[in-house]
C-alpha cells in the first residue's frame, strides 16, 4: 500500500504549506505519579505555551508553568530569526528580569531532545525533528484501517524513530479525508509492538476546522511504566487560540538584551556581557507547602520551556 502513504503524505505536505504563518496558544494540564520505590515524583502542574511560526522559518516559542494553586513556577522564551536561534533564561518566576541568552542553530534545544518543540496542533505533523510527510514517504509500512473520534483513519508504522532516549517505533493513525493525525503509539522495540504494550500513547479529543485548516485542538498524551495497562502520567492539552496568516514585525523572533546579561553565542564561540548593570530582581522563587524538590533534568527544561514531549520522554526514562 505504498500508493496510500504517498497520498497521504501529499494531503499533509500541502497542508503544511497551507499558511503563512501560525500563532498558537494552547494549555496543558499535567498529572504525574511518583514512581516505584518511594521516589519524590513531579507535582501536577499547567503549561502554558504561545508559540509563532511564519513560512519563512522563523519561530517564537514562551512558556510558563504554574502550580495547581495558580503560582506561577517558571518560564523561558525561545527564538528563531529563520537561521539562528536564541533562548533566554530568566532571574524571576514572571520572565521579567533576563538571566542569560544562549545563541546557537538549534530551536529550543531541539538538536538535544530529537524532537520538534512545536506545540499542539503542529507538534504531531512531525515524527521526532523529521516532518511526517517525509517519513511517510520514505519508510512508512500501512498497517490498516482503524478508526479515532468516529472517523475512518489509515494506519501506519514508522521505524527507527530517533529520540534522545533512543530509536522507538511509531504507530500514527491518520485521518482518511484529510491525513491529520488523530492516534499516536510509541513502542520501545518490536517484542512491545508485537505485545500491543506502547509505553505512549496520544489520542485527538477534539478534531475541528478552524480558517478552513482541519486541525486538533484538544487532546490527551498518556505515559505508562513498563508492565502496567495504568497511566503513569496524564497530559491534557487544549488549543486557546489558533491564528493563520498574520504579519509580525521582525522584532518578534529575536530577544533584546538587557543590560549585565550574559550572550553565549555558540556559533561563534564566545561569551559577552551587555554593557551596564543588571536591574534589580524583587521577585523571590515561588514553592508551596508540600512540593518535592525538582531534579537538575527537570529543572532544566523547565528553564528551557521545552515543549511537553520532552518531559515524558525524560519520565519514560526515568520509569524503565
Amino acid at each position: 500500500m505504498e500508493e496510500l502513504a504517498q497520498a497521504m503524505a501529499a494531503k499533509l505536505s500541502s497542508l503544511m504549506g497551507s499558511w503563512k504563518s501560525i500563532e498558537i496558544e494552547c494549555e496543558t494540564t499535567m498529572r504525574f505519579k511518583a514512581p516505584a520505590g518511594g521516589i519524590p515524583g513531579l507535582v501536577d502542574n499547567t503549561m502554558r505555551v504561545r508559540y509563532v511560526e511564519t513560512a519563512e522559518g522563523q519561530r517564537f516559542h514562551e512558556a510558563s508553568f504554574h502550580l495547581a494553586n495558580g503560582q506561577r513556577t517558571s518560564g523561558g522564551r525561545a527564538y528563531c530569526d529563520g537561521q539562528r536561534c536564541a533562548s533566554v533564561m530568566y532571574r524571576d518566576e514572571n520572565s521579567i528580569h533576563q538571566d542569560s541568552i544562549s545563541i546557537s542553530l538549534s530551536f529550543n534545544g531541539e538538536s538535544s531532545t530529537l524532537t520538534s518543540q512545536r506545540p499542539l496542533p503542529l507538534r504531531f505533523l512531525y515524527v521526532g525533528l523529521e516532518p511526517l510527510p517525509e517519513a511517510l514517504r520514505e519508510r512508512a509500512e500501512h498497517v490498516g484501517p482503524s478508526n479515532a473520534l468516529g472517523r475512518p483513519c489509515e494506519t501506519f508504522l514508522i521505524r527507527d524513530v530517533r529520540l534522545s532516549i533512543g530509536t522507538v517505533l511509531v504507530r500514527p493513525s491518520l485521518d482518511r479525508e484529510t491525513a491529520v493525525p488523530l492516534a499516536i503509539d510509541w513502542f520501545k522495540n518490536e517484542s512491545t509492538l508485537a505485545a500491543g504494550r506502547p509505553f505512549r500513547t496520544w489520542r485527538a479529543t477534539k478534531f475541528e476546522v478552524r480558517d478552513g485548516v482541519p486541525v486538533v485542538t484538544q487532546s490527551r498524551e498518556l505515559l505508562y511504566q513498563d508492565g502496567t495497562d495504568n497511566p503513569s502520567d496524564t497530559y491534557d492539552t487544549r488549543v486557546t487560540k489558533l491564528n493563520f496568516n498574520k504579519e509580525y514585525p521582525a522584532s518578534t523572533f529575536w530577544p533584546v538584551p538587557q543590560p549585565g546579561v550574559m550572550i553565549f553565542d555558540r556559533i561563534k564561540g564566545t561569551c559577552e556581557m551587555v554593557p551596564g548593570d543588571p536591574v534589580p530582581s524583587t521577585a523571590s522563587p515561588i514553592r508551596a507547602d508540600g512540593v518535592p524538590a525538582w531534579d537538575p533534568a527537570q529543572a532544566a527544561m523547565l528553564g528551557l520551556g521545552l515543549a511537553l514531549v520532552a518531559v515524558a520522554g525524560a519520565l519514560w526514562w526515568r520509569n524503565r
